[in-house]
């Protein structure tokens, strides 16, 4: 059964974006897939960073500007609903947020068609062996911008 913005297509739940009746008008339908289009256009990967910090937040994608489309999820519902309506092609995953743990997502990003890699972004070290779930972990007091953005370009360039 297909969820909220979502629709079902020969056993398979399709993104909705939008919904336009007949007859067409063709500003509305330009303007419709103008939207849904929108990073692909640029070739830009699509990055769902999963940080409950806003300041983390803006830096992060202020680094990746150029190089990356970011959309945030705050909680593990938000990143939930939004692996639910798009794609992605990375996950940026914090471990801390409130009353939750990142490594839960883990369970619903494997469980997609096409699981986009993970790379850990935590302010605490990570077990050796938790770690080996993602393509990457990074501890943020000793990562850098420089390494920040190379680790995502080397992820990415891996998958692509």
């Amino acid at each position: 059964m297909a969820g909220e913005g979502q629709i079902q297509f020969n056993n398979q739940s399709l993104t909705v974006s939008d919904w336009l009746e007949k007859p067409i008008d063709e500003n509305l339908l330009i303007r419709s897939l103008r939207h849904a289009m929108k990073g692909m256009a640029e070739g830009k990967p699509r990055i769902l960073h999963v940080e409950d910090d806003l300041d983390i937040q803006r830096i992060t994608a202020a680094i990746v500007q150029d190089f990356a489309t970011f959309e945030f999820a705050a909680t593990l519902q938000e990143a939930r609903a939004c692996l639910a309506a798009r794609t992605y092609d990375l996950i940026l995953l914090d471990l801390s947020l409130p009353g939750e743990s990142g490594w839960d997502l883990l369970a619903d990003i494997e469980a997609l068609e096409r699981p986009p890699p993970v790379v850990v972004f935590s302010a605490s070290e990570v077990d050796r062996a938790q770690g080996t779930r993602a393509a990457a972990v990074l501890v943020k007091a000793q990562t850098s911008n420089d390494e920040l953005l190379q680790t995502l370009q080397r992820v990415l360039s891996q998958t692509r």
